[in-house]
């Protein structure tokens, strides 16, 4: 949110003249006050933002003053962030709260990103510069762009759902593939079953970083390199080249052909 609103002061400071007014906005860009963004952008340059993405503003403002840096400092209070969160979640009239509170949250974010990015288109297009340009595959088309929805939350969690879909087609259809019927008699690491579900969570999640399953693929390795590097080296190799690589297309060749097709096909 700051830097969305720090482009738009930019942009809007871009052919502007008038030395106590940059001073203003310079002033601006060194702060880290969304609301006093917000205020100067709105009275200047024609912002309009409603007001669920300004309560989220305010939010964000109180967190950069109050709660951003206490965790580094002997504060009394530990949970500034989440009385922060209760504070912008007051109205909610939910038993989950938390899940209730993320949700407005999402849609507040989804909101105040899209009013900003097509400020930004706006002002870009006014000055012919073409700041508002994003890569089409980017995590800032999912943030910017309205195509994607009103909820960045709700679009999180389809996201995840996304991944888990994956995951099932390759465990009921994984044995099928060609890089599985290339790949011969590699054998999979040693996982233990019942940690698979918490394993695949993190995975989906990003929970963690997925530092157990790193743990547990670097013990193995480990094993692996002891008893032969050059089958670990190989074994690396393979994996690599069967498993998330775009560059290499697994194909099965039927040498079989109808003789009535055209010979050249």
């Amino acid at each position: 949110m700051e830097r969305l609103l720090k482009v738009i002061l930019e942009l809007y400071a871009y052919d502007k003249t008038d030395s106590a007014e940059k001073k203003r906005i310079n002033n601006l860009l060194f702060s880290h006050n969304h609301l006093a963004m917000v205020d100067f952008l709105s009275e200047n340059s024609g912002l309009k933002l409603k007001p669920a993405c300004k309560k989220l503003l305010s939010a964000l403002t109180a967190f950069y003053a109050k709660a951003r840096y206490s965790r580094y400092s002997y504060s009394s209070n530990r949970a500034l962030e989440l009385t922060i969160l209760r504070d912008f979640g007051a109205d909610i009239d939910s038993r989950n709260f938390d899940d209730a509170v993320k949700h407005l949250y999402g849609r507040a974010m989804a909101q105040a990103s899209h009013a900003l990015y097509k400020f930004i288109t706006k002002l870009s297009h006014k000055l012919n510069i073409f700041v508002y340009e994003l890569n089409s595959d980017s995590t800032a088309q999912l943030s910017l762009n309205s195509y994607y929805g009103d909820d960045l939350y709700d679009l999180l969690k389809r996201i995840q759902q996304s991944k888990k879909e994956l995951i099932w087609y390759l465990m009921q259809e994984g044995r099928k593939l060609p890089a599985a019927e290339f790949a011969g008699d590699l054998p999979a690491l040693p996982f233990e079953s019942c940690d698979i579900p918490e394993l695949l969570n993190d995975l989906i999640t990003n929970r963690h970083s997925c530092t157990r399953l790193y743990e547990f693929v670097s013990d193995a390795y480990d094993e692996l390199v002891e008893e032969d590097k050059a089958a670990w080296k190989s074994r690396i190799e393979a994996i690599d080249l069967l498993v998330g690589n775009t560059n290499v297309y697994f194909e099965r060749f039927d040498d079989t052909y109808d003789s009535g097709t055209d010979a050249d096909v």
